[in-house]
């Protein structure tokens, strides 16, 4: 099995799919109900120690805290996701308060911040191709921009992207 940093640096497994943990840990309704109060960073460095190993010398829980606090430091809401409640039962959660104002803007910065990190602890450099249609290339540029290690270039169709992407470059 690959470990944390192997899959993240390796992008693919090795047969060409994606990387899948050999066992996923059942989240019990306790530990539910203490994430029910946490920040939106918080609880994203609490579901990702469970793909990290405790013992792991690449991403330490420091570590983890510092990747995903600097990763969430340039959206617009302190609280990174709000939610609004339209009734005592219904929320809504505001997924756009990134710097690109898509919501893949959540996984790409803390996708980019940890590259950068495993990146500078090997002495490494790694260049990322991105091939979209969408919104996917501005938020993964913003995810790596001015990132040590990180070179990004972006392929956009000629005639084939949707009307917010020009404007959001």
């Amino acid at each position: 099995p690959a470990s944390f940093s192997e899959a993240v640096l390796n992008g693919w497994a090795p047969d060409g799919g994606m990387y899948w943990p050999a066992a996923v840990e059942p989240v019990s309704s306790r530990t539910l109900s203490a994430w029910e109060s946490l920040s939106y960073p918080r609880l994203c460095e609490e579901v990702l120690k469970r793909f990290i190993a405790a013992d792991d010398p690449d991403v330490t829980p420091l570590d983890l805290a510092g990747i995903v606090s600097a990763a969430f430091s340039s959206f617009g809401d302190a609280e990174v996701v709000s939610l609004w409640p339209l009734s005592d039962e219904l929320h809504v959660a505001e997924l756009w308060h990134g710097p690109t104002l898509a919501f893949k803007d959540l996984g790409m910065s803390v996708l980019g911040r940890t590259l950068s990190h495993l990146l500078r602890r090997r002495r490494q450099r790694l260049t990322l191709l991105v091939g979209t249609s969408g919104d996917t290339g501005s938020s993964a540029m913003e995810a790596v921009r001015g990132l040590e290690g990180i070179e990004i270039l972006v392929l956009y169709p000629l005639q084939g992207c949707s009307s917010i992407s020009p404007v959001q470059e």
